[in-house]
């Protein structure tokens, strides 16, 4: 993820690794495609709530970079 200004100036870049796993339930029919789409829903989740925790700390900085 990166955080622009205004003009498209890279302010700071943040990346975090995510994982997830998916169930469904096989006798309803379900293939593995849902499964998997569960899977990577749930690892972006993983990596975005992985990169807010790093952007906590640098929010006054990035505020202030923003409001210029």
């Amino acid at each position: 993820m990166e955080i622009t200004d205004v003009h498209g100036t890279v302010l700071n870049r943040y990346s975090a690794p995510g994982s997830g796993k998916g169930k469904v339930a096989a006798y309803h029919g379900y293939g593995v495609y849902p499964a998997l789409r569960k899977a990577n829903l749930v690892a972006v989740q993983d990596a975005l709530s992985s990169i807010k925790t790093k952007m906590t700390a640098d929010i006054p900085a990035l505020t202030e970079q923003l409001s210029k």
